[in-house]
C-alpha cells in the first residue's frame, strides 16, 4: 500500500472520528488553497513583530468568552483570536490583531475581520 492509500485511510478515519462532513472539509481545503495561492497570509516576520516581547491575550471560543468580553478591557495588548472566538470578538466590536484558524469557524466573520485589518 502506497503513501497516498495509507494517508487516505488515516484521513477518512480522522474525518469520521471528528464528524467532519466531506463537503465541508473539501470547502475548507479550497478556501485554504485560495488564501495560499493569493498570498494573503502575512509573512512570519510580521507575526513575530506583533507578538515578540508584547502582552498577548489569546481568545478561544470557551463557555466564558461572552462574559469575559463584557467585563474586561484589553488596552495595549496584542489580541489573538483562535478560530470561532473571532465571531464573539467582532460582535463586541473588538478587532483581533491576529486570527489563527483551521477554517471550521464562521469564515465570513474571519474574512470581515481580515478586511478590517486582522
Amino acid at each position: 500500500m502506497g503513501y497516498n492509500s495509507r494517508w487516505s485511510l488515516v484521513y477518512q478515519k480522522i474525518r469520521k472520528d471528528f464528524g467532519f462532513p466531506i463537503d465541508g472539509d473539501k470547502l475548507a481545503a479550497k478556501v485554504l488553497d485560495k488564501i495560499i495561492e493569493t498570498k494573503k497570509s502575512p509573512p512570519i516576520t510580521l507575526l513575530k513583530r506583533k507578538i515578540n516581547n508584547k502582552n498577548v491575550t489569546i481568545f478561544g471560543a470557551g463557555p466564558d468568552l461572552e462574559n469575559i468580553l463584557k467585563e474586561k478591557k484589553f488596552p495595549n495588548k496584542t489580541l489573538l483570536a483562535a478560530d470561532g472566538a473571532t465571531t464573539a470578538l467582532i460582535q463586541h466590536n473588538i478587532l483581533p490583531d491576529i486570527i489563527v484558524t483551521d477554517l471550521d469557524g464562521k469564515i465570513e466573520d474571519q474574512v470581515e475581520a481580515n478586511s478590517r485589518g486582522s
